[in-house]
């Protein structure tokens, strides 16, 4: 979703799947672990978030997993999104992709 704008639907995702800046992913890992690859060549400010709508990720955790890009500075790191119920937004600071509650 560019711009910012919010779809009137949502599709959920229940399998591995590439973000782009704007999306809004409602993730329902309830059949196993999801992992969600970050946009490999984000702009400065390029945005994402991903929500755990199934209310399993404690059990299957959902990975955003960051590409040859770093994540709050550290090349090669992960988010581990393993809350139940819960959702975060990532944006990248034109040098790494930092986690936004």
């Amino acid at each position: 979703v560019e711009g910012g704008a919010v779809p009137a639907v949502v599709p959920i995702i229940t399998a591995n799947i590439t973000a782009t800046a704007g999306d809004l992913l409602a993730v329902d890992s309830a059949v196993g672990p999801i992992t969600v690859t970050a946009p490999s060549s984000p702009g400065t400010g390029a945005y994402f978030r991903v929500a755990d709508i199934g209310g399993n990720a404690s059990t299957n955790s959902i990975t955003i997993d960051f590409g040859s890009n770093s994540f709050s500075g550290v090349a090669g790191d992960d988010f581990i999104h393993d809350i139940n119920n819960e959702s975060f937004g990532f944006i990248y600071t034109g040098t790494t992709w930092r986690v936004s509650k």
